[in-house]
């Protein structure tokens, strides 16, 4: 079985190449594994003007031409495993792609050689290199079949990103695994610096573009288990703030909603204004043992995931729909949703004009009975509060709140016109999460 190993060789990579190829030869030296036959490929580029996905692209080619079934991608910079063929031999015959775990070190620096901490350490899951940061998941150097490689490409036309496109291709259509192995050494701090280069933040930002369009058309989910429950959520964006937290495997704020069990107890009736995509929800509807819970929500991307996830965790007769798709406010009047990150959409705010209805919290609830409320309004909760006055009143609720750092003393001002007293807090950078109780 023949092997190709493909390296662009871009701008400032020629010396660097001397010792990649020296650590290919000692690797064949010391066992050549599964394989009989080993083509070396330097694809030259050293004035930048093809840039990697071109030169990676006609390795395949010509890989392809020598009869190789195997292509090992390895960057110039980078260094071969002693082990790498040995340890790929058990996996040659089961799978079309093998990847190994990331071993990296400061460019030359041997005695510093790690593994990369809190990486994705084995799978055969597409779905965990969709969850997973993918800093942590894969990287260039990989054996691949060479039919596999040729069928799928690099997109030439990207700068950076197109890596992880191609890995995602190759996973969502081959038999892959990520093995507890070693095969590569990166070498971190020597990067190209050709015209078609492109720095870290630049590859995550293009990355998560691709995780995020593949995740448009694919159903993904998150599995919570906690006590003797298990909840699901539907996952979009594993960037955003709380859907990272949910693919980890915790509710957000996971701690700080264990403590407010004690305090609400069960068979309330819950408002949530601020449901966001149902973190909360599904935590009070699945450990709280609630009578009902009342979700508000106005922002249209938040609410198609909140519906999901009532539906995923089988809710719909515990959750009364009135306030879902509305927002809430002091007084009646129409906003639209802006939306600064999209890797926050819990940040959204509500502005004047649009096609969002804003009502009053005492004018959607009517008479119904209220015990305990949460508010995380991103900035406009005085104007919850104000619009919910006399259904605090009337039932004085307990009341778990999001103020910004600059509105605490407006809110402790508020407490002591209430008659409210201070429960317990939580400081966060911009902010104070407040539990309240009627004094």
């Amino acid at each position: 079985m023949k092997l190709g190993i493909v390296t662009p060789v871009g701008p400032g990579h020629q010396e660097a190449y001397e010792a990649c190829l020296q650590s290919i030869q000692q690797a064949w030296e010391h066992d050549q594994g599964g394989f009989s036959e080993l083509e070396i490929l330097p694809m030259w580029d050293l004035q930048g003007e093809f840039g990697r996905s071109r030169r990676r692209n006609d390795g395949i080619a010509i890989a392809a031409q020598k009869n190789c079934d195997w292509i090992f991608f390895l960057d110039a910079d980078d260094l071969m495993s002693a082990t790498a063929f040995e340890e790929a031999a058990p996996y040659l015959d089961d799978y079309d792609a093998i990847w190994g775990n990331i071993c990296e070190m400061p460019f030359g620096k041997f005695d510093q050689v790690r593994l990369r901490g809190r990486q994705l350490k084995t799978t055969e899951n597409v779905d965990d290199i969709l969850k997973i940061d993918p800093y942590l998941t894969l990287q260039m150097g990989h054996f691949v079949k060479t039919a596999c490689a040729a069928s799928v490409g690099f997109e030439e036309a990207m700068n950076t990103g197109e890596d992880f496109r191609y890995y995602l291709q190759v996973c969502g259509k081959y038999r892959f695994i990520k093995a507890p192995c070693i095969f590569f050494i990166n070498q971190r701090g020597n990067h190209s610096q050709g015209p078609l280069s492109a720095d870290g933040n630049e590859w995550r930002a293009a990355v998560q573009r691709e995780i995020r369009h593949v995740l448009a058309s694919r159903e993904l989910s998150a599995e919570i288990k906690l006590a003797d429950s298990r909840s699901v959520f539907h996952i979009n964006n594993p960037f955003d703030i709380i859907q990272r937290c949910l693919c980890q495997g915790a509710f957000f704020e996971q701690a700080e909603l264990l403590a407010l069990k004690d305090y609400v107890g069960e068979r309330k009736v819950i408002v949530e204004v601020g449901a966001n995509i149902g973190n909360h929800t599904v935590f009070y509807a699945h450990h709280m043992n609630p009578a009902r819970i009342f979700p508000f929500e106005p922002n249209p991307h938040s609410v198609a995931l909140l519906d999901k996830n009532i539906r995923l965790n089988r809710l719909e007769g515990l959750i009364d729909r009135r306030g879902i798709g509305f927002g809430l406010g002091s007084s009646s009047r129409n906003c639209h949703v802006v939306q600064s990150d999209m890797n926050n959409l819990g940040a959204a705010r509500l502005e004047e004009g649009g096609d969002i209805q804003v009502r009053t919290l005492d004018e959607v609830m009517h008479d119904e009975p209220v015990d305990f409320i949460k508010i995380d309004a991103e900035g406009m909760e005085f104007e919850v509060l104000a619009g919910g006055s006399a259904c605090i009143a009337k039932n004085r609720p307990l009341i778990h709140v999001e103020v910004w750092n600059q509105g605490v003393p407006q809110f402790e001002a508020w407490m002591r016109e209430n008659r409210y007293k201070l429960i317990t807090q939580v400081k966060m950078v911009n902010a104070v999460n407040f539990l309240i109780g009627p004094q």
